[in-house]
């Protein structure tokens, strides 16, 4: 994937899976012609203000980067679901990272997580639920 004429907002670009089973996300300066092949890592890192990888044990179903990624004081918090159930919200500070885990063994696998400003909504495909989790409290809203 190719972008060119450098986009007029920040974009933040993230993908799940591969061989190494990684989370890959980047944000891209506002404003500067970026040509990038998604592909090759070092092209597409070195016209990033902000990128992270990391390395997932299982098969990701579901990603949701935070708007702030990448923004200080928020650091870059990546949330993301397994094929096994479990929820996990990843958050990258000064000084390291680590998981906190959101769900775990449910029923069924999220099928989409989204951010809404500190709110994290998770969606189940099989029973249309929907799950809403305050990134701010740490504690799940309903």
């Amino acid at each position: 994937m190719a972008l060119g004429g450098g986009p007029t907002a920040d974009e933040i670009v993230a993908s799940a899976g591969g061989a190494r089973a990684d989370i890959r996300a980047a944000r891209l300066f506002t404003g500067t012609s970026v040509t990038s092949n998604i592909s090759t890592d070092k092209s597409m890192l070195k016209d990033a203000t902000v990128a992270f990888t990391r390395h997932i044990e299982t098969d990701v179903v579901a990603l949701a980067v935070d708007l702030n990624f990448g923004k200080p004081p928020h650091g870059d918090r990546v949330a993301y679901a397994d094929a096994f159930g479990r929820v996990a919200l990843y958050i990258t500070v000064w000084f390291g990272g680590s998981d906190i885990p959101i769900e775990h063994n449910l029923p069924e696998p999220t099928s989409s997580l989204s951010w809404v400003q500190h709110l994290m909504a998770m969606a189940y495909a099989i029973s249309d639920s929907i799950r809403i989790y305050d990134t701010r409290s740490a504690v799940p809203v309903c």
